[in-house]
């Protein structure tokens, strides 16, 4: 009775021994699976976060490029009177920037002998002048059509066509910058029409002069 008794209390004892082992088992493979999860997510976020991080360097340095053609050129259209010759060569250096594909400019004003300009890779956009607002994104969104004004009125249009459309964050910064780019030339524009039209008064209140001190002269002899 004895020996029943004990074999009894050890068959119990293996049994709970079996439950705690397998509880324990499942238990370790719960931790396991979650630490498999936990481990991939951060993989993940870890990817996205350098995947971020990679873009936004590339945003940081399309600034920097269109910051320094800013400067640049703003001093140069101070220097130089702005003609095709300026305005092809700001063009060109815009396109050289790796992130932009074609830089396409109309311009309704007598300033320039050429109202159709471009740079960077021959390629089909759409044509569009901006009318209730500064600037319109086009082709889903991998074109920047911005309007060109000179005393408030529209004079003309500049084509930014990406090699790619940007990313949604980006938008605001490439807004900004190109349009300063494009204000830039409206201001140079603006600046050479007045000073046009400074030198056309001077020459016809010059002329004016000549034609009363001839005048004069004549009725004195």
């Amino acid at each position: 009775m004895n020996n029943l008794k004990t074999i009894e209390l050890l068959k119990k004892k293996i049994l709970r021994e079996q439950s705690t082992r397998k509880a324990a088992e499942q238990l370790l493979e719960q931790k396991s699976t979650e630490l498999f999860y936990a481990k991939q997510q951060l993989e993940d976020l870890l990817e996205v976060v350098t995947e971020k991080a990679a873009q936004d360097e590339k945003l940081i340095e399309f600034k920097n490029e269109l910051e320094t053609i800013l400067l640049t050129y703003s001093a140069l259209f101070l220097q130089s009177v702005p003609d095709d010759s300026l305005v092809q060569k700001l063009l060109r250096d815009l396109s050289y920037i790796k992130s932009i594909k074609l830089v396409y400019f109309y311009c309704s004003l007598k300033l320039l002998s050429n109202q159709f300009l471009q740079a960077g890779e021959s390629c089909k956009f759409d044509e569009c002048t901006p009318t209730d607002q500064d600037f319109l994104w086009l082709g889903g969104n991998t074109q920047l059509a911005i309007r060109i004004t000179v005393d408030k009125k529209t004079v003309g249009v500049m084509h930014f066509v990406f090699q790619r459309k940007p990313y949604k964050r980006w938008l605001s910064t490439i807004e900004k910058q190109c349009c300063l780019i494009v204000e830039m030339i409206g201001i140079a524009f603006h600046r050479q029409l007045l000073l046009n039209t400074t030198i056309e008064e001077k020459l016809r209140a010059e002329k004016s002069d000549r034609l009363t001190r001839d005048f004069v002269a004549m009725i004195n002899h």
